[in-house]
């Protein structure tokens, strides 16, 4: 009955599919991706349509919407440039300038992330830039002499320069008439574009340390601003400079302040508060124990961004509650895994563990921790975090809770749960290490050379891989070897199907496919122009995706070991990017990567698993393939990986049928 049925459904959806569209790709295309920095974030800076962006160090600049935290687009000055350290939109946010630590200045076009123009106001650090509400000007503050530049942007040529030394802040009044700066021991107002000196603050012969931030009333009335000692706001009137007040803080010394859109709130950034002030008579009406170094706020009135050294936020103004995380990492991503069930990603670096919705890139759940590998549960629960220093802890991300922590040896570099999951297996030091999850009493098997990978073939048997290329299959029962396959020298990592049926084994140059649970050797995969990082079979092994050291995603067809792309995107998004995790969903479906810089994303995989036979196209001989295992547990044919060949396969097929066909 159940063949009777697939076979109708398998012919009146072939009927139905009168057209079949072929089309090939050159590079993965994105679903979502999640900012992150290769050093300490600097700035931000947000457009009227609500695009944040970010600078952090690199030569890549995300665009990251404040609506849902993902990166909408990456803007990217050449290498050899410096790093972003300063950024600002134009008024209409069609542009974009970026302030680089050794004193250029790029303009760059938003639509597309095409240079414009590039202007050289300095040699050192540009620490604050700002367009003219006009657009025909740009005024760059730096750390050196001749401290405020004003820039011409039509021709790049200078037009004025402002100061003789350090300056921190430049801002333009919003009718362009005036410039604000901020810097060494004095706040300036600026007649624009003349360049008349109007007022310097403070205005009596009281002396201040340097002036580190400062900002104009929306409507131009009034300038507060804070120096470096003492702690206090100030209050002035923009047409004379009348200090109209001032409020002393404890918390950490003020590095940035704003008013609100409306006026009526002073926002001021610390290194360990966010302070939210009445402007009228400076009161604090918020104090949150949060870091922030620089504010950004947001045009709907209703938000504002914060930076600090490792994290960007968008907050809700009223009840100063964040409500994005649009940051997440600095440094590195060390790991990445899917659960089991596909629905959750989870990545961790040296800072932070975080839990996302896989086909929204939604934060769900994270945690101030460090770690250098990951795992989850069988039932997606749990999360095994672990590190050379740290460690084992699990987490349950639904209730937040650590349930417990242990310490182990040095040098554990990989975590995996059994498929029952009462075990947890370790990969440390020269040891495979398993723990019941009843007693935390550990079984270890010891190796010769330091042990790479750990990978469960089923609740009693366990594929060990030394980094000497020594492959076995460990039968933890009966505490003996079972199998064994010798590969070369310089093993990373090893990683298995779903279904348990094949391993793929790094070898840091090439990848060695093996058949499984016999050891068997399928095939070995050549051809990387770069080390290879990370690797990963797709569920019915028909593909390996891999990352390697200079910035590819590369996935090979394992029938005949073929290169079937290689994405060259991410080669660029710094003067050196590497592609150290890789990671492909149950489904098969999609596939996760991290970048060097800390990025991470998830794109489509481009060979999906209804590609069953592995030709790269989705054609009749797939239908053929699933048709003739109909009922049976054949991984080849069980598209859905639900352990059985039937109609939901057959339609599967028949949804993308012609995908990947020229």
């Amino acid at each position: 009955m159940k063949t009777a049925r697939g076979m109708i459904l398998l012919i009146l959806m072939f009927l139905l599919t009168t057209v079949s569209v072929g089309w090939a790709q050159e590079s993965l295309s994105r679903i979502w991706m999640r900012a992150g920095f290769p050093s300490n974030l600097n700035q931000s800076a947000i457009s009227p349509d609500g695009l944040v962006a970010i600078a952090g160090g690199g030569i890549t600049v995300p665009l990251v919407r404040k609506d849902d935290g993902l990166v909408a687009r990456e803007i990217r000055i050449p290498a050899g440039y410096g790093s972003a350290n300063s950024v600002a939109f134009s008024a209409d946010g069609s542009h974009l300038a970026i302030g680089t630590n050794l004193g250029a200045v790029w303009i760059m076009r938003v639509a597309d992330g095409a240079p414009v123009r590039v202007v050289y106001p300095f040699v050192t650090a540009i620490n604050s830039v700002a367009f003219s509400p006009d657009m025909q000007y740009l005024a760059c503050a730096s750390t050196c002499c001749n401290a405020v530049q004003v820039i011409r942007l039509s021709d790049g040529a200078l037009v004025r320069t402002l100061l003789s030394a350090y300056a921190s802040k430049v801002a333009f009044s919003s009718d362009g008439t005036r410039l604000l700066t901020a810097g060494h021991y004095h706040i300036r107002l600026w007649q624009f574009p003349e360049g008349t000196l109007l007022l310097s603050l403070p205005t009596t012969d009281q002396t201040f340390n340097s002036a580190v931030a400062a900002a104009l009333s929306p409507d131009g009335q009034h300038i507060t601003g804070n120096f470096a000692t003492p702690r206090q706001l100030r209050l002035w009137r923009a047409t004379d400079g009348a200090l109209l007040g001032y409020a002393i803080y404890t918390v950490s010394p003020m590095s940035d302040v704003h008013f609100t859109r409306d006026g009526t709130q002073i926002v001021s950034a610390h290194e360990d508060a966010i302070l939210v002030w009445d402007a009228t008579n400076l009161t604090v009406a918020q104090n949150i124990p949060f870091a922030a170094l620089h504010l950004a706020m947001a045009h709907d009135g209703v938000h504002f961004v914060t930076t600090n050294r490792r994290f960007a936020h968008l907050w809700r103004l009223v009840d100063v509650l964040p409500t994005q995380e649009l940051s997440s990492f600095v440094n590195r991503i060390d790991d990445i895994a899917y659960a089991p069930n596909g629905e959750v990603l989870v990545s961790i670096s040296s800072s932070s563990l975080r839990v996302w919705d896989a086909r929204s890139g939604e934060l769900l759940a994270g945690s101030s921790t460090f770690g250098e590998t990951v795992a989850v549960s069988p039932d997606t629960s749990l999360i095994a975090v672990g590190g050379y220093t740290l460690g084992i802890g699990l987490y349950n991300w639904r209730t937040r809770q650590w349930i417990n922590k242990w310490s182990t040896s040095p040098y554990l570099r990989q975590l995996e749960f059994s498929p029952d999951g009462s075990k947890l297996g370790a990969a440390i030091g020269n040891r495979a290490v398993f723990y019941p999850l009843d007693t935390y009493t550990p079984f270890a098997v010891n190796r010769s050379n330091p042990v790479m990978g750990v990978r469960w073939v089923d609740s009693q048997r366990c594929l060990i891989l030394d980094s000497a290329g020594n492959l076995v299959l460990w039968n933890l029962t009966e505490n003996r070897l079972e199998r064994s396959l010798s590969l070369s020298s310089g093993a990373s990592g090893v990683t298995i199907t779903p279904q348990r049926h094949m391993a793929l084994v790094n070898l840091t140059t090439y990848l060695a496919v093996v058949r499984l649970p016999d050891l068997t050797l399928v095939r070995l995969l050549t051809g990387a122009p770069a080390n290879l990082l990370s690797a990963q079979l797709t569920p019915n092994g028909r593909y390996a995706v891999a990352g390697d050291a200079a910035g590819r995603i590369i996935v090979w067809r394992v029938s005949d070991g073929a290169i079937v792309l290689q994405d060259t995107r991410e080669i660029g998004a710094q003067p050196e990017v590497a592609i150290n995790r890789v990671a492909v969903a149950p489904s098969g479906d999609t596939l996760a990567y991290a970048r060097s810089d800390a990025n991470l994303v998830v794109a489509r995989n481009p060979f999906p698993p209804e590609d069953v036979n592995g030709d790269g196209c989705v054609d009749d001989a797939d239908l053929l393939t699933v048709l003739m295992g109909f009922g049976a547990n054949n991984p080849d044919a069980d598209v859905n990986g639900d352990g059985i060949v039937d109609d939901a396969d057959l339609i599967a097929v028949l949804m993308v049928f012609g995908s990947n066909c020229d």
